[in-house]
């Protein structure tokens, strides 16, 4: 039996992953409503949204963070992240 041991093939392989991951480009797009027309203004979607663009970047994700979009800014905000996506990220 020759070729390389299976616990080495798995080393090689945990350690080609965690190559992929620094190497990667990691985008997020993260959105936090809370205002709105016929309600109160909720506190909970924005304070989301600030702890969950920091928790994507200490996972070295670059972040787009945006709070309390109307219709229109959204459906732009998402337009532009999906161009970016399709040129690669960032």
């Amino acid at each position: 039996m020759t070729g390389i041991p299976l616990w080495a093939q798995g080393d090689r392989a945990i350690k080609r992953e965690r190559e992929e991951m620094i190497s990667e480009q990691r985008v997020a797009l993260v959105i936090g409503n809370g205002k709105y027309t016929h309600i109160d203004i909720l506190k909970n979607p924005v304070n989301d949204a600030h702890a969950m663009a920091r928790a994507l970047r200490e996972c070295n994700f670059t972040v787009s963070m945006h709070t309390n979009l109307d219709l229109d800014s959204l459906n732009t905000v998402v337009y532009k992240f999906g161009q970016m996506i399709k040129r690669g990220g960032v």
